[in-house]
């Protein structure tokens, strides 16, 4: 899964959107108001993480209100095109509006924060969640300063989703991330600086609930053990569970114009698990519950990116092994979880 970055030249603004993109797609130039940048990959020294805590000047009930409006707005985006709403989520939110509030205070944007930190690492790691996360985020500069106050606010978080919604195929990554129907949460985050004003929609897929382990930071040593359940075991099967790797956060060279593109994936694979491993070697998986206990052996410090794919039908699904094939293609990310291993 790609991100792509596009910038768009107003008269009075210029508004600079990120939008996913899957495989490898890319975005094409529009060579009246649109170009897409891109740099070199380029070396950088990591950083200490750091989990910035909110310093909106926006108060508690105007981004309340602004919330509900702008879930209103998403609503309806789906519902006409023949989609269910999603649900406001709270954790979802508070990491939309600390990255909000990071690319508007320290002036740079992109889904990469600046101690390398991406969309997962800040809902999963830093907040908690265990859905699996697609970000849409949006960034209006002004030469001048740019009102906080609620009409402004609100009205600029609407054309933001408007300019998304408005997107044509094939340069519709923002619209096609809004109009994804596995997405059931959405988190809403903005914040006003001088002349710089961002928006954030974080769409969430959770249809598992992880109840281990306690803590997001463990020692090298100790093995990955995940417990939790399907939501709806009915419906839906645990398929597979991939790990990808980071040995460190990287931030990007240079902040204010990182690359058009990241994988949202860690850059090493780790584990992978099919089914049928799901009931080997002391996991287990109880398909009528829905409950999981799965363990992952770590071998090296750093970052694992741990995505449950689930899939319709759990009596589709090869546990028994054997020479099936399987494809994450074939299921969906149900949810995710991030370790870090010290």
């Amino acid at each position: 899964m790609r991100r792509w970055l596009l910038i768009v030249l107003c008269a009075t603004a210029v508004c600079v959107c990120l939008w996913q993109c899957h495989g490898s797609e890319k975005a094409s130039e529009d060579a009246t108001d649109a170009t897409v940048q891109s740099q070199p990959d380029s070396p950088a020294t990591p950083v200490a993480e750091a989990h910035q805590q909110p310093v909106t000047n926006l108060n508690i009930s105007m981004l309340d209100t602004l919330r509900q409006q702008q879930l209103e707005q998403i609503n309806k985006s789906r519902s006409s095109n023949g989609l269910p709403p999603v649900n406001l989520d709270d954790t979802a939110s508070k990491a939309a509006q600390t990255h909000c509030e990071a690319m508007a205070a320290e002036d740079f944007f992109g889904h990469v924060g600046r101690n390398g930190s991406r969309p997962f690492h800040r809902y999963n790691l830093y907040e908690g969640g265990d859905g699996h996360i697609a970000e849409n985020i949006c960034l209006f500069k002004s030469s001048a300063p740019i009102a906080s106050d609620q009409t402004t606010v609100a009205g600029l978080a609407i054309k933001g989703h408007g300019m998304f919604m408005a997107e044509v195929p094939p340069d519709d990554g923002h619209r096609r991330t809004i109009l994804e129907k596995r997405h059931n949460y959405v988190g809403i985050g903005v914040f006003v600086k001088g002349g710089n004003y961002t928006y954030c929609e974080e769409f969430i897929d959770k249809y598992i609930e992880i109840s281990g382990p306690s803590t997001k930071t463990i020692p090298l040593g100790d093995d990955l053990v995940f417990t939790g359940r399907v939501i709806n075991p009915g419906q839906y099967g645990l398929y597979m569970v991939s790990v990808t790797y980071d040995a460190a956060l990287i931030p990007p060279a240079n902040p204010k114009s990182q690359p058009n593109s990241y994988m949202d994936s860690g850059t090493e694979k780790a584990a992978f698990l099919p089914p049928w491993d799901l009931n080997k070697d002391g996991r287990s998986f109880d398909v009528r519950s829905g409950e999981f206990s799965i363990s992952i052996k770590i071998k090296k410090k750093g970052y694992y990116y741990i995505v449950f794919y689930l899939k319709e039908d759990p009596s589709s699904i090869p546990y028994a092994g054997g020479r099936a094939r399987v494809s994450t293609e074939d299921g969906f990310s149900g949810g995710a979880q991030v370790i870090r291993v010290i």
